[in-house]
């Protein structure tokens, strides 16, 4: 009787729009989950994580526009929301009654999209570790511990050469600072929140450089080719050269873009596997790649290189060649570099 009543009761609270966990968790004054991804996005990304990667935590936790004041650099008032994929299934969970059947039964839904699933995961991991830390869940207690990652099967999609002639036929109409965004990526092989990131403060038109501050893999300066200047002389020569575009928006205008110029499956990021790809076919070495492109190390840039343009095997190769002929007798050959005339 009492379990009917109770249910009875709890129906009511729905059908007045209300949230009976919620409530029931929040007058227990246990934490929330909804406060330790708050905490963990101002007491440890903010002051750990590159901008662009917080603006990815956020979207995972809160969902929308990511919100950040620069001249303070805070989020300014606390977003109530809690709409991304990460805030919507544990928002309204105390920390500390997170399970790994929980962890498990939300991992699984995303399935679909395992690289997403695998970086809430990351995400999720750390804020449990957090929560250990402090003291707001008992020590090695983590749910997410045991949960298996999806594998991400590397993607080398790349355009060719009549896609990028059918993709700048739709360009034409596209809008413009759209265009330009895309123009740019295809021109020097930065990434997305590069680009985006731009001001004309960090421009210099004269030595064909951008310097980029926040990089993935750190500070960098960019060489920019004629092309490149070419889209830039028509942008902003201060501030954001492309004002409040975000990725979202012109995610949402490249997939327009695509499917007008019939490459329906290309991503954005295919533009920069576009460029590395038609660098490692050109003979430059992996080392001019990896510079071209900002990888933080040659492991990342190998993908693009082909065995035949290793610039070690080709060294290796001359040498022992002239060696060779020097045991024979013969004329000792001179020895150039590579892919140059240069002795």
């Amino acid at each position: 009787m009492a379990a009917r009543k109770r249910a009875a009761e709890l129906k009511r609270m729905v059908d007045m729009g209300r949230d009976p966990l919620y409530e029931r968790n929040a007058e227990r004054g246990a934490p929330l989950m909804s406060e330790l991804f708050t905490r963990y996005l101002t007491e440890y990304a903010l002051p750990n994580k590159k901008l662009s990667s917080v603006a990815e935590d956020w979207g995972l936790i809160h969902g929308g526009k990511f919100k950040f004041d620069q001249k303070t650099k805070t989020f300014g008032e606390p977003d109530k929301r809690f709409n991304g994929i990460l805030g919507e299934y544990f928002a309204k969970l105390q920390v500390a009654d997170v399970t790994r059947a929980d962890v498990m039964r939300f991992h699984g839904s995303l399935h679909a999209t395992p690289y997403r699933a695998n970086r809430a995961l990351n995400l999720l991991s750390k804020a449990m570790n957090l929560a250990e830390l402090w003291e707001i869940r008992p020590d090695g207690s983590n749910p997410t511990r045991h949960v298996k990652k999806y594998k991400e099967a590397a993607r080398d999609r790349h355009l060719k050469d009549e896609e990028i002639t059918a993709l700048g036929k739709a360009l034409v109409t596209a809008d413009p600072k759209v265009a330009a965004v895309i123009r740019l990526l295809l021109f020097t092989g930065m990434r997305v929140s590069e680009v985006l990131g731009l001001t004309g403060e960090r421009i210099n038109t004269k030595d064909g450089i951008a310097k980029l501050e926040d990089a993935k893999a750190g500070a960098r300066d960019v060489q920019l080719s004629t092309e490149a200047l070419a889209v830039i002389s028509e942008l902003p020569s201060t501030g954001p050269i492309f004002g409040d575009l975000t990725y979202s928006k012109l995610d949402s205008a490249w997939r327009n873009i695509r499917d007008e110029a019939g490459i329906k499956d290309a991503r954005l990021h295919d533009l920069r596997h576009t460029v590395g790809t038609l660098a490692g076919a050109s003979g430059v070495n992996a080392f001019v790649i990896r510079d071209l492109l900002g990888h933080k190390n040659l492991a990342m840039t190998a993908r693009y290189v082909g065995k035949n343009a290793n610039p070690v095997k080709q060294v290796a190769d001359r040498v022992s060649n002239q060696i060779a002929a020097a045991f024979k007798g013969e004329k000792a050959k001179v020895i150039s570099h590579p892919k140059s005339g240069r002795q």
